[in-house]
């Protein structure tokens, strides 16, 4: 990933670069730090934490928290979607993007939109939802 930025990219930020580009899936800061060390074994879990911190400041890096949990989940920002929604398994706690950009879903978000300003004199900016519910894997018998 080529990234434009107004920072000096380190090898330990390079390591965190590469540990959330190949993952495919929203990893918390110890997660990325268990990753990174195999790859860059001097590397600090607060080399991970500043260099997620820089990232997420600089526009590279999005965090999510989640309801009733402590912990940020990183990945490397995408394309902007017409809503960011996520979601989250209750069982094993993997984040899923919902990244569904269909007729229904632009319908559903103008829907909202208007009800919003309509109802309450709102003007929406942006949408964040968070979905829970049982992921694929655990309700086939996976993590549980």
């Amino acid at each position: 990933m080529k990234v434009k930025n107004s920072f000096r990219m380190t090898k330990p930020r390079e390591v965190v670069l590469a540990v959330l580009n190949n993952s495919k899936k929203h990893l918390t800061a110890e997660e990325v730090f268990e990753v990174a060390r195999k790859l860059y074994p001097g590397i600090g879990f607060a080399s991970v934490y500043r260099s997620l911190k820089l990232f997420e400041k600089n526009g590279v890096v999005e965090s999510i928290s989640i309801s009733g949990k402590k912990k940020k989940h990183y990945q490397l920002k995408k394309k902007p979607h017409i809503a960011k929604i996520h979601l989250v398994c209750t069982n094993c706690g993997d984040i899923m993007d919902f990244s569904e950009d269909s007729k229904e879903v632009r319908k559903f978000l103008k829907e909202i939109k208007e009800l919003l300003k309509n109802k309450y004199n709102f003007s929406l900016s942006s949408f964040e939802m968070q979905i829970f519910g049982e992921c694929g894997n655990c309700k086939d018998g996976g993590d549980k």
